[in-house]
């Protein structure tokens, strides 16, 4: 049974530090988690927190990588979970997650996979194409696929259009030809839809 959210710390230094440091020692297998990047696990003598007047700097470092934040507040802890404010040098503030590995249902290490991709694949495309967003990058693959369902449903529509003519105007072997596609419209238009 998951327990209540407790009351989140203030953002005192102080309380912060503790609150990191109970939680640390609690985990049976800590994991610090910022949206967008790669969990970093805390391995004993491989983290440091330190106190100052803004905040308590955490700095995480492993084989696979090296995180340096400046926590500013504590946002929530639930059993096996501490939701953290912390601002990156020079920009907004980021939320941050410490979490225990070995706790039951932690649903932020099975997004983390996605959300790490996401972001590698985002900056990938921002260094190709500098200046573009996803709708432009999107948008002719969007307007092919619009088109190609858009004939699927007229296409036969099309065909009865082109045997009613054919029936007025044509020979036996033309109206038998179109009677056959009218019959089953679809299996052209899959074709169709493979050229595209």
């Amino acid at each position: 049974m998951r327990a209540a959210p407790k009351k989140a710390a203030d953002a005192d230094p102080e309380n912060v530090k503790r609150v990191i440091e109970a939680s640390i020692a609690r985990f049976r297998e800590p994991l610090l988690i910022e949206q967008g990047e790669a969990p970093i696990p805390i391995e004993p003598n491989r983290w440091s927190l330190d106190p100052g007047p803004r905040g308590c700097l955490l700095h995480v470092w492993s084989d696979a990588g090296n995180l340096v934040r400046r926590v500013t507040a504590v946002v929530a802890e639930t059993n096996g979970r501490v939701e953290l404010r912390a601002s990156r040098f020079g920009q907004a503030d980021a939320p941050l997650s410490l979490i225990d590995r070995a706790a039951k249902g932690q649903a932020a290490l099975r997004g983390a996979g996605r959300t790490v991709f996401r972001e590698f694949f985002r900056r990938m495309i921002a260094r190709r194409y500098k200046g573009w967003d996803i709708e432009k990058l999107s948008s002719p693959a969007v307007f092919v696929v619009t088109v190609a369902v858009l004939f699927l449903r007229l296409f036969p529509l099309l065909l009865r259009g082109v045997a009613w003519i054919a029936g007025r105007l044509g020979g036996a072997s033309l109206q038998i030809a179109l009677w056959h596609l009218t019959r089953a419209p679809l299996q052209p238009g899959r074709l169709a839809l493979l050229l595209i």
